[in-house]
């Protein structure tokens, strides 16, 4: 019998060796079904091969703009001295619950990805703590 697409190597033999008589018989079974056209999914380079793309199914996610893509800009030194900046001005402090210290974040009041010129500036960010900021995204983070 020519091996099928699902069918399992015999899950009770894993790890177990196969003699070079099973490996013979093995590779003329899939050499006969190959022949036939059969198609095995798990060969790379053919279209049952399923890698690439697998996980990129579904909805966009929740931050998704068409045609514009968000740029790292925790990396960026130009964000990370607005946002020390930001924090200093509010004094490491959530403006929104009052809590001081512990890890905190410079949240945009307007949408960078929406205002792109209001990205960098001062005013338009405000320093929030973990749980502050969560809300302000709507528990999406």
């Amino acid at each position: 019998m020519p091996f099928q697409k699902g069918n399992q190597l015999g899950k009770g033999n894993k790890g177990r060796k196969a003699s070079k008589k099973t490996k013979d018989k093995l590779s003329k079974s899939i050499e006969k079904a190959y022949k036939k056209g059969l198609i095995f999914g798990f060969q790379k380079g053919h279209k049952g091969y399923k890698n690439e793309g697998q996980f990129k199914k579904g909805n966009k996610p929740w931050n998704y703009v068409a045609g514009k893509s968000i740029p790292r800009r925790i990396s960026n030194p130009k964000w990370i001295e607005k946002a020390k900046e930001c924090y200093k001005r509010d004094n490491w402090s959530c403006q929104d619950c009052g809590k001081k210290g512990g890890k905190i974040n410079a949240h945009h009041m307007n949408p960078y990805i929406t205002y792109p010129e209001l990205e960098f500036e001062l005013d338009n960010l405000i320093t929030l703590c973990i749980a502050c900021h969560n809300k302000a995204h709507g528990g999406r983070r």
